[in-house]
């Protein structure tokens, strides 16, 4: 199909990944302007504008132009009285299970997106059409029997291969790599060791480190991964993003260049009241509620391009000393159709217990778990959901049970929780619009998309905001 096809009488369902992936301003010219002089209607749900307020904070320039052109795009929809919204409709699942059987509905997303998931988990027989915007950032039109070929993705099995190149390189202080354009990076102080590689201070303008990685660790799956994150353009505030990756002087890859960080490791800060109050003594209940904001956005901000963490977990998180999250570790993400191996059961979602990860990929919704799971631990000072007096013999079996050992309400039955006379307060103390939604995940099952939890996680800070003088202790994450 053409774009030209879909005139009068359409409604266009506008995901947010498309606008972030449109490579360029041109391109989302056309569209824009075809949709004004045909008179299409445009339908955008509340995580639209949420998503505008994760994108507009990147570090990435042309990202924010077209962010803010795409708000500018919603005014003069408004003003054309073409613009669709409905306050009630959040999640793009229910967008696309009420809307994919309408024949005069479009839909357009990014392929690699939520939105995408969805499509193809709804929408087996849809009789709606899209446009989708691809890997390079064009635009293709697809009718009811392409749409799900187009968002369908399998792992390169091209890469899935054992071994590793041989790297003729000893990385140490002093010693010179390249970028691919050539510019010469000098390492400078050692910085510390993994399982993988050694982390070097170095000479790249804006504060940045260089990872090499050791002998035997650069598979056909790094490789491939790296060179494609360099061309992602993630530049984000907290996230250590292979952003450039770095050759030695006979022209083998042997690492990447990020951004520097330095915190401390959440898994030390969130142990406990006591462990939170030592790090951050001013801190109250609102600044974890800020801090797992700040942080889920940092997620969503990947997930628009296409990208998952995979291994989320609090060791490959710091807190800054300015309480600002930081992601590391992320050259580990699953990017397009190459799978992240590695994760940690506590934070993986029941359905991938047991499963060789490294032969699957993620789902954005397998992914909304672990980060349910997140934002549990880090308002509950450490706590994990499913932790909990005499239960089984592991927290997976806990998981995979659905175990969730607190009440719907702040009257019920506590005596399963870990530590009567303290986690019951916390709960008791959290709004019940919250308690229903984390008693929702973890209890029920619901998986909410990251969007959502921020949206209420933002209503929970409203909540603190407007009671905390009458109620003083809904501010407190203490034991008092």
């Amino acid at each position: 199909m053409n774009i030209s096809e879909l005139k009068g009488r359409m409604l266009f369902v506008m995901d947010f990944s498309a606008v972030v992936n449109i490579n360029s301003q041109e391109t989302w010219e056309k569209l824009t302007d075809h949709i004004i002089a045909n008179e299409i209607n445009v339908f955008v749900s509340k995580e639209f504008y949420e998503n505008y307020e994760v994108i507009i904070k990147s570090l990435h320039e042309e990202q924010k132009k077209i962010a803010i052109k795409a708000i500018n795009f919603l005014q003069k929809l408004d003003q054309n009285k073409l613009l669709v919204t409905k306050a009630d409709i959040t999640s793009c699942v229910e967008i696309v299970e009420k809307l994919c059987h309408n024949p005069n509905v479009c839909f357009v997303y990014y392929s690699d997106s939520e939105f995408a998931e969805a499509v193809v988990a709804s929408a087996q027989n849809p009789e709606c059409k899209a446009i989708i915007i691809d890997e390079e950032g064009k635009i293709g039109v697809y009718n009811k029997n392409e749409i799900i070929e187009a968002s369908k993705r399998d792992i390169d099995q091209s890469v899935m291969v054992q071994g590793a190149f041989s790297i003729d390189f000893e990385a140490k202080e002093g010693v010179r790599v390249l970028t691919s354009a050539g510019k010469v990076v000098t390492l400078q102080k050692f910085i510390a060791r993994g399982g993988e590689g050694a982390v070097y201070d170095c000479d790249y303008p804006g504060n940045y480190v260089v990872k090499i990685y050791h002998k035997g660790q650069l598979t056909p799956l790094r490789l491939k991964k790296i060179l494609l994150m360099e061309k992602k353009q993630v530049s984000y505030k907290g996230l250590c993003w292979p952003e450039k990756v770095v050759y030695s002087e006979k022209g083998k890859p042997v690492g990447f260049i990020m951004k520097k960080v330095s915190g401390k490791n959440i898994s030390t800060v969130f142990d406990g009241s006591d462990q939170i109050i030592k790090a951050f003594p001013n801190w109250k209940k609102q600044d974890l509620v800020d801090f797992s904001i700040k942080l889920l956005q940092k997620i969503q901000y990947l997930h628009l391009l296409g990208i998952m963490v995979g291994d989320l977990r609090f060791k490959n998180i710091l807190v800054s000393p300015d309480g600002e999250p930081c992601l590391v570790d992320l050259d580990s993400c699953q990017v397009k159709d190459l799978p992240c191996p590695i994760g940690f059961p506590d934070f993986t979602a029941p359905e991938l217990h047991g499963v060789e990860l490294k032969k699957v990929l993620r789902t954005f919704e397998t992914e909304s778990y672990a980060c349910a799971v997140l934002m549990f631990k880090i308002l509950y000072c450490g706590i994990h959901p499913y932790d909990q007096r005499n239960g089984a013999d592991t927290i997976e079996e806990e998981m995979q049970a659905l175990s969730f050992p607190y009440p719907e309400t702040s009257y019920g039955d506590f005596s399963r929780i870990p530590m009567i006379g303290g986690y019951e307060y916390l709960w008791k103390n959290t709004p019940n619009q919250f308690q229903k939604f984390i008693y929702d995940i973890f209890k029920n099952g619901t998986r909410y998309t990251v969007s959502e939890m921020i949206l209420m996680l933002k209503t929970y800070k409203k909540f603190i905001e407007s009671k905390k003088r009458l109620i003083p202790s809904v501010d407190e994450f203490i034991f008092d």
